[in-house]
């Protein structure tokens, strides 16, 4: 959706970010913001529990351009509201990205998750439709796995040996009818789905309320399951 800073700079997006936030650095009054991406920081900020920094959200063409500040790719997903590059005060850039993978997980969307370690450390995330996970060092980007499923206990599990008492492994097929968690605990229940297809990445002790993870989706429970 598109704003004017000048008449709509204090409007709440979410409970912790406001528009003005999400505006060009150039001082335009045009601002675009997506909603999606608004629902992920927010998520994020749920989560860490700390205040998220947006050192850049939208940008308009002339800035996304200019040679003295951002030197930004022509396709970038700033030019629409679709990205934001974010740090957090005493939260490091691999808690961010994690933080960033549950979020997105919960609601649906594949996106673009980039660390980089450059001359400040951040990161930046958007809500693209494809999945995207990169490093930059400075000297360019490397594509890594991501940063999903980093949490305590978590294993794979051959598709041919599925854990007791659970009738899925990794591998198989599955539908999905119900809603997503951030994590296996069951936390940070996110959108609800009918009929989506996956396939499982992770299995894990079902004594936890979500313990099968769906790629590119997330921790969902086994009664919302059947093979597909």
């Amino acid at each position: 959706m598109t704003y004017s800073l000048q008449r709509d700079g204090n409007k709440q997006l979410s409970l912790n970010f406001r528009l003005r936030e999400f505006a060009s650095r150039c001082g335009a009054d045009t601002v675009t913001v997506d909603s999606d991406l608004v629902d992920v920081l927010q998520r994020m900020r749920d989560e860490l529990g700390v205040p998220i920094t947006i050192n850049s959200g939208f940008r308009t063409p002339a800035h996304n351009a200019s040679p003295r500040r951002v030197q930004g790719s022509p396709t970038s997903q700033h030019l629409t509201g679709k990205a934001a590059d974010i740090v957090a005060a005493g939260v490091s850039t691999t808690d961010l990205c994690r933080a960033a993978e549950r979020a997105l997980a919960a609601q649906g969307i594949p996106g673009n998750i980039t660390r980089y370690h450059t001359r400040q450390n951040f990161v930046h995330i958007d809500v693209r439709a494809t999945r995207t996970r990169r490093e930059h060092n400075g000297s360019g980007f490397t594509s890594v796995a991501g940063w999903a499923n980093q949490e305590a206990g978590v294993r794979d599990q051959g598709a041919a040996k599925p854990l007791a008492g659970v009738a899925f492994a990794v591998g198989d097929n599955v539908i999905l009818n119900g809603r997503v968690h951030s994590d296996s605990f069951g936390g940070g229940p996110g959108r609800k789905f009918e009929n989506r297809r996956g396939t499982i990445t992770r299995v894990v002790d079902t004594s936890r309320a979500a313990p099968i993870h769906i790629d590119h989706i997330g921790w969902v429970g086994i009664a919302d399951l059947t093979k597909g």
